[in-house]
């Protein structure tokens, strides 16, 4: 989830194109670095705070890993692949689908969690 975050945040400095004339830093200090990032800090809680078993563990990494290479490779298609003026727009749907994608690998957990029980 980490690299998810530095890789989000390297390409909305991307975005926010630091190398044209009239860039300042207003444009990445905005309310949308903390939107793009929320979804990353708000994944990384439920892992710090709750006691999984192993197999719930794995379950969360692995769905939250599926979730963040998702958002990745859809950052990545719109702004290097697929060109288009509308390209900026995945910025302020994406953590909101990422949110969702995060609480759904959070019941799957909680499942495995209540049917495995602390067995292992």
């Amino acid at each position: 989830m980490g690299f998810g975050a530095v890789l989000s945040s390297i390409i909305l400095v991307y975005a926010t194109q630091p190398w044209s004339p009239d860039f300042t830093f207003d444009r990445i200090l905005s309310g949308y670095t903390i939107w793009i990032l929320s979804p990353f800090f708000l994944m990384g809680i439920p892992a710090l705070i709750l006691n999984f078993s192993k197999s719930s563990s794995k379950a969360y990494f692995i769905g939250s890993l599926i979730v963040t290479l998702i958002v990745l490779v859809s950052y990545i298609d719109a702004f290097f692949i697929h060109l288009d003026a509308q390209g900026a727009l995945i910025f302020i749907f994406m953590p909101g689908y990422q949110i969702i994608g995060y609480i759904i690998v959070l019941i799957i957990t909680f499942v495995i969690q209540f049917v495995k029980g602390k067995k292992d």
